[in-house]
């Protein structure tokens, strides 16, 4: 027991994640989460300094008893004095680092939950963002709108902070239930008018307030689809690069951009997340049964039977069951090109699933049986989500980079600030999709390496901890300490946490990467040399 006066203890708490710390605060070792200050205090007060310089070390050690030089038995005023001092000099680094917290507070990030008055959430959010009976389906997966499940799980979650004055961000709940630019002007009129944390941030010009936006166009949709002239506040205008709110969206289009005269969905790298698509609309179960995932997914194997499914030549090159309503060169989704192109081409099954005609497809068996699967934009524009479905089958996405329109509009993709795309998927633009075969012939002696990569991934392209488990991933407290750091809701986490030394904002390293993404990726035809990757070329699964 460390022999020290009974005090308040505070904590110094640094980002959960290892990697996402300043080397000071990898250098704190503590005890717990918390990193008790109170360890800490006893420097300042009379105790045998073994028990002090145990108690930096944790209290582990302290129980070891004292060492033993003679020297190391008592503590001088002028030595509580350095210590003091030291002890303030470190608190000073260390705070504009490092989150600070009560102890027992939240973990890294911290996320209060805004407040709303019934009549901005309704009967029908209210019924559905606090369900007293969640539907249970035969397989075990509760199903619920992203929002109002996000909401229940982080308050479930140590990322949960009770005092909006200790939080690092504020999630408005209801995300996903809000539609029309009245309803959204109305609830962020409440936001300043009864939520003084909004304005504190809007004044800070920091953009800590999240809100979820599910709709096939993301924040566009939200709002009605803005244009540059229409009168919608900056602080929350999905078109200014201002604005003080994160949407959280599934639809990656980058179209904030110079020569349009509106945005359709509106996401800005850097502040805006693209987050995985959920059970609540296609995603995990796109065309197939949880039984039939969990019979034919390769991840359910172990030890040589899986390294065989993951090295292991496949039948088709690329796969794409979606629908085609423009084939023109010119589709914007990439859906038209590809069609046009490569309809018929040996080792590319593209099913002839347009118009009124429509080939059954056993979506499982052929995604399980195919190296490549394409996941372009929805039919009209909105998020792509084949590859949640993908990458579940161990079958590498191949996603759009870039569309052409009147201007070229890139794309952002899901939790891209955290996880390596380029080591386990590829992209396309949409006028590369006539040369994209060459692109695959490419890649196809890193496939193997790229399928091991997925290995931890597939587990943060799903909300298990909101829905459940579909393959026997963990879930909830026990997710993050396993291999691939948890589920997508871990990873959002993660994202936000690493924001945080840097005002709430993306590091400029990251940043530089998420507007400059074709120089990372390996055989695209945005390249000006096509060549083979090597292994030494390709990063491991990491952090960025």
């Amino acid at each position: 027991r460390l022999d020290a006066p009974s005090v308040s203890p505070r904590s110094i708490r640094c980002p959960q994640s290892t990697y996402a710390r300043p080397p000071l605060c990898r250098s704190l070792k503590t005890t717990d989460n918390r990193g008790r200050l109170g360890d800490l205090w006893a420097v300042l007060v009379p105790s045998p300094s073994w028990a002090v310089v145990a108690s930096s070390y944790g209290t582990a050690q302290a129980k070891a008893g004292p060492p033993s030089h003679p020297r190391a038995t008592t503590v001088t005023p002028s030595m509580r004095c350095a210590w003091l001092l030291a002890c303030c000099a470190l608190a000073a680094v260390c705070a504009p680092l490092c989150t600070t917290a009560i102890a027992g507070g939240a973990a890294s990030p911290r996320v209060a939950v805004v407040p709303l008055p019934n009549d901005l959430y309704g009967p029908a959010i209210g019924t559905w963002c606090r369900p007293t009976n969640p539907e249970i389906t035969e397989a075990g997966l509760q199903y619920g709108p992203l929002g109002c499940m996000l909401l229940q799980r982080l308050e479930a979650s140590p990322y949960f902070e009770p005092d909006p004055e200790k939080a690092d961000y504020f999630l408005i709940p209801g995300g996903g239930m809000y539609k029309g630019r009245a309803t959204m002007l109305r609830l962020f009129a409440y936001l300043r008018a009864e939520w003084p944390y909004w304005n504190r941030t809007v004044a800070q010009g920091t953009a800590r307030h999240l809100l979820v936006v599910t709709f096939d166009s993301g924040a566009g949709e939200a709002f009605d689809w803005p244009r540059r002239e229409d009168d919608i506040p900056e602080d929350i205008n999905p078109l200014s690069a201002t604005r003080n709110v994160v949407y959280l969206q599934h639809n990656g289009m980058r179209d904030v951009v110079e020569g349009l005269p509106m945005c359709a969905n509106c996401l800005q790298p850097g502040k805006d997340i693209m987050i995985p698509t959920s059970q609540a609309v296609c995603g995990p179960l796109c065309g197939y049964s949880i039984e039939e995932l969990r019979a034919t997914s390769p991840w359910k194997m172990q030890g040589a039977e899986l390294e065989s499914a993951l090295t292991h030549k496949r039948k088709h090159t690329l796969f794409f069951g979606g629908s085609v309503p423009d084939k023109t060169p010119d589709d914007y989704t990439g859906r038209g090109g590809l069609y046009l192109a490569h309809a018929g081409r040996d080792g590319f099954h593209i099913p002839s699933n347009h118009g009124s005609h429509h080939e059954h497809v056993d979506f499982a068996k052929i995604m399980r049986d195919a190296e490549f699967c394409y996941s372009p934009l929805g039919s009209h524009g909105g998020d792509t989500d084949r590859y949640v479905a993908a990458i579940l089958f161990a079958c590498v996405p191949v996603l759009i980079n870039t569309s052409h329109m009147s201007v070229r509009i890139p794309h952002s993709l899901p939790l891209e600030e955290v996880l390596p795309w380029e080591t386990f998927s590829t992209v396309v633009n949409t006028d590369g999709v006539p040369l994209l075969h060459e692109q695959l012939e490419c890649l196809m002696p890193s496939v193997p390496s790229m399928r091991r990569a997925l290995s931890s991934v597939w587990p943060r392209m799903l909300w298990s901890s909101l829905y459940g488990s579909y393959l026997g991933e963990r879930m909830g407290a026990d997710a993050s300490t396993g291999s691939g750091g948890g589920d997508a809701f871990d990873t959002l986490m993660e994202v936000l946490a690493r924001r945080i030394p840097y005002g709430y904002q993306t590091s400029p390293e990251v940043m530089a990467q998420l507007l400059h993404p074709s120089s990372d990726w390996p055989c695209t035809s945005s390249r000006s040399t096509v060549q083979h990757v090597s292994a030494a070329s390709r990063r491991q699964l990491s952090v960025r």
